[in-house]
């Protein structure tokens, strides 16, 4: 029983510890017309893309979405998800470590395909750790994490069990 327990625990482990964040992230805005008014319950047309720079026209990920305001005009978008209209390019594709990047938001109140340029801003943390996972490409890597840092101050499985103290464990009772 013991065994199947252990067996089981690996299993799961094993599942989470492959687990991957999403190529998504989230977007809310505040919908209001040309003189400012809010636009409440509305059916509004949002395209958001990724650009290289404040000004840049040129889209390294783009998509279009058809979204409800709130009674406040609020709406929210998880950008990269599924759902998403006249998609180009993709999250995965953009290479994050080349530059800043900027979300330039255009927004179609009335359906004709004309959208108005909203702006951009800068994308802060969240979006750049897409990156990261690049570091599962790292070579050459060399040396012992202390127990301090996160490691387990050893270079083999057996002296990682030990200072682990997983060998005094006792689980016979």
């Amino acid at each position: 029983m013991k065994n199947l327990i252990l067996f089981l625990a690996v299993v799961l482990a094993a599942n989470t510890l492959s687990a991957q964040a999403p190529m998504q992230f989230n977007f809310q805005g505040a919908a209001r017309d040309e003189k400012g008014n809010v636009l409440a319950d509305k059916n509004i047309t949002i395209r958001l893309s990724i650009v290289g720079s404040t000004g840049s026209t040129v889209r390294q990920y783009s998509e279009t979405r058809q979204v409800k305001t709130n009674a406040v005009g609020l709406f929210n978008i998880v950008i990269g998800s599924a759902g998403a209209g006249a998609v180009s390019g993709s999250i995965a594709g953009i290479d994050w470590s080349s530059e800043a990047k900027y979300l330039w938001i255009e927004m179609d109140v009335r359906g004709t395909g004309n959208f108005v340029n909203l702006g951009t801003t800068q994308l802060q943390s969240v979006p750049y750790a897409i990156h990261a996972k690049s570091a599962a490409n790292a070579v050459n890597i060399t040396g012992i994490v202390a127990l301090a840092n996160g490691g387990t101050g050893a270079s083999t499985a057996d002296q990682a069990r030990v200072n682990l103290g997983l060998g005094s464990v006792n689980n016979t009772s």
